[in-house]
């Protein structure tokens, strides 16, 4: 799975996260952020895909995206 923008409560990546952790009973899955967040936020989110054991790689660099 893949998430990119802006890293913000409104996104409701928390809802992602929890999906992720659903999915993943099912198939494996692996969830890639693409997005910049407050350092406070992303650590809580690091926190809880800990917590629910899935699996994510978290790239802040999201503006190289398509940029040749």
């Amino acid at each position: 799975m893949l998430f990119v923008g802006r890293v913000i409560p409104r996104k409701e990546v928390p809802v992602l996260l929890k999906a992720t952790h659903l999915a993943n009973q099912q198939v494996p899955v692996h969830l890639v952020i693409a997005g910049k967040g407050k350092d406070a936020y992303m650590k809580k989110l690091r926190r809880q895909a800990s917590k629910l054991g899935i699996s994510v790689s978290w790239d802040r660099e999201k503006e190289t995206f398509g940029n040749p």
